[in-house]
C-alpha cells in the first residue's frame, strides 16, 4: 500500500533502497516509506515484544478529491483487529464499490505470535468474490535467536496446484555485540537443487552505535563470490546529526567507485529536519532534483511538508506537492491531506485525504477467557444475551465498536445475564469489548 515507484537513475542505490518518484511523494505517510538509507528502516520494531500503548490504530480510510462534485470520494480502507493482549492479528484491506455503494474486501493479512509475543507468521489472503472465501497467497515465517532478536524470515507463496506453501525467498539478519544491525542477506529458493542461493547482501558499518556506511553486494554465481554494487556513506556532525548521505555505484570495468547520489539535511534549533535536498551526479557535477521543506507545531509534531522539484532550465525550485498533518491531544496522527500545486492558477488543489481512527488500548494484566463470557446468538438480528461466569458485576463496562472504530453502543452492566436490544444497529461486523477492572475481552460479532 505504499506509494513507492522506482525512478531509474535517480538514486542509484539498490533495488530494496528504493528511489522516489518526484510526481508522488509523501515521506511521512504510513503508506509511503523513504527507503533511502536502509531497505527496512525501523524494521527492528516489527520484531520486538509489543508493549501496551495509549492508543491503537483501528482503521484507515482513503479519499480522493472529486473535481466534479467538489467533495471527497471514498476509495479504500484498512481495518485492524487486535487480540486481548493488544497484538495486531488481522489487517483487512477493502476497496470502495461505487456501483453499489459498499466496501469490497480485497486482502486480509493474518498475524500470529509466539509465546514471547513476537511475530511468528503472516499470511496474506485475497478475497475470492465468486467463491465468497479467502484464498491463500503469500506467507512470511519469522525465526528468532535465543535472545529474542530476529534471525531470519522466509517468504512463501501458495501453490494452488499442490495446495501447499512453497519457498520463495529468505532474509537473514546479523547483529554485532552491541546489537547494531550489521547484515541483511537475501537468498532465493532454487527449485532444481532445493537449496537457498545467495542474491544480495547489505553490510552496515557502525561507529559508537551510529551507522556510518551501507555496502550492497550482489552474488556472482559464476565466480561464486560477492561483487560490489552500491555504497552509501552516512555522514554526521560532531553532535551526531546526520548531515548528508552520499551514494556511489561500483564500476566493474574500472574497478572504482563512482558518485551517484547525495542527500543533504538541514535542522532547526530543536534538531528537527527542516530541509532535505536530493541531488544526482551527472556531467561531472551535482545536479539538484528534489527538495522537502518541513514545518512543526508547538509540540514538535510535523504539520506540513512541501515538495519541490528543480527546474534545471530556469534554475529555480518549482512547487509541486504539499502534505498537511493533524494530530489528536495525545500526539497521534489522525488526518493527512495531500495537495497538488496548480501552476496555471497558482493555488493548491486537493488530491488525497487519509483519516486514521484510533481507540484506547487496554493495558492487560489478565485477559478474560472465552468460557467466562458468553454472547449469543452470533450472528444476531436484534436481541442478544450476554452472560458472565465467575466475574463480579462491579465495574463491568460493555462497548460495541463499528468497523470505523466508533462506539455505537455502551453501558455499565448491572445484571447477569443481561439482554441487549441491538436491532437498531445496521447490518455488518462489529467489535464487542468488555472491561472488568484490569481485564478485557474482545470478540467479533456480526449483525445480519
Amino acid at each position: 500500500m505504499k506509494y513507492i515507484v522506482f525512478l531509474a537513475g535517480f538514486f542509484l542505490y539498490l533495488s530494496p533502497i528504493i528511489g522516489q518518484d518526484p510526481q508522488n511523494l509523501n515521506p511521512k505517510s504510513v503508506y509511503f516509506k523513504d527507503f533511502i538509507t536502509s531497505p527496512f528502516d525501523g524494521i527492528e520494531g516489527r520484531f520486538k515484544k509489543l508493549d501496551p500503548v495509549a492508543e491503537q490504530l483501528d482503521s484507515i480510510y482513503f479519499f480522493a478529491w472529486n473535481i466534479t462534485t467538489s467533495d471527497w470520494d471514498k476509495t479504500k480502507s484498512t481495518l485492524f483487529l487486535y487480540d486481548e493482549n493488544n497484538l495486531l492479528i488481522s489487517k483487512i484491506i477493502r476497496a470502495w464499490n461505487n456501483q453499489n455503494s459498499s466496501w469490497t474486501e480485497r486482502i486480509n493479512i493474518k498475524k500470529t505470535y509466539n509465546d514471547s509475543d513476537l511475530l511468528s507468521e503472516e499470511i496474506e489472503q485475497i478475497w475470492d468474490s465468486a467463491g465468497s472465501r479467502w484464498l491463500n497467497q503469500n506467507k512470511n515465517v519469522y525465526n528468532y535467536n535465543p535472545v529474542q532478536t530476529i534471525d531470519f524470515y522466509i517468504t512463501q507463496f501458495w501453490d494452488t496446484v499442490n495446495q501447499s506453501w512453497t519457498n520463495l525467498s529468505k532474509y537473514i539478519y546479523g547483529f554485532d555485540n552491541e546489537s547494531n544491525w550489521i547484515l541483511y542477506l537475501r537468498q532465493d529458493w532454487n527449485y532444481d537443487s532445493l537449496k537457498w542461493i545467495n542474491r544480495y547482501q547489505l553490510l552496515y558499518t557502525f561507529e559508537n552505535s551510529v551507522k556510518t556506511a551501507t555496502l550492497r553486494q550482489i552474488w556472482d554465481t559464476d565466480s561464486v563470490t560477492w561483487s560490489n554494487n552500491h555504497f552509501i556513506a552516512h555522514n554526521h556532525d560532531l553532535s551526531g546529526l546526520l548531515i548528508n548521505e552520499s551514494g556511489q555505484i561500483w564500476n566493474s570495468d574500472s574497478l572504482n567507485w563512482e558518485f551517484s547520489s547525495l542527500i543533504e539535511y538541514q535542522y532547526n534549533t530543536e534538531r528537527q529536519i527542516v530541509e532535505k535536498i536530493y541531488q544526482i551526479w551527472e556531467h561531472n557535477d551535482w545536479n539538484k532534483t528534489v527538495m522537502y521543506i518541513y514545518e512543526y507545531n508547538e509540540t514538535s509534531r510535523n504539520t506540513s511538508i512541501i515538495y519541490f522539484t528543480w527546474n534545471s532550465s530556469s534554475g529555480i525550485w518549482e512547487t509541486n506537492k504539499k502534505y498537511l498533518y493533524d494530530y489528536n491531544i495525545n500526539g497521534s496522527l489522525t488526518n493527512e491531506i495531500w495537495h497538488i500545486w496548480d501552476t496555471v492558477n497558482d493555488i493548491w488543489l486537493n488530491d488525497l485525504m487519509i483519516k486514521y481512527y484510533l481507540s484506547e488500548a487496554v493495558s492487560v494484566i489478565s485477559p478474560l477467557k472465552n468460557n467466562e463470557i458468553i454472547f449469543f446468538p452470533n450472528p444476531f438480528a436484534g436481541k442478544v444475551t450476554l452472560k458472565l461466569s465467575g466475574i463480579q458485576l462491579s465495574e463491568i463496562f460493555l462497548q460495541i465498536f463499528d468497523i470505523e472504530g466508533r462506539i455505537v453502543y455502551s453501558l455499565k452492566m448491572n445484571e447477569n445475564p443481561i439482554q441487549l436490544d441491538l436491532h437498531t444497529l445496521p447490518g455488518g461486523t462489529y467489535l464487542l469489548n468488555v472491561k472488568a477492572g484490569n481485564r478485557v475481552f474482545n470478540k467479533k460479532i456480526v449483525k445480519k
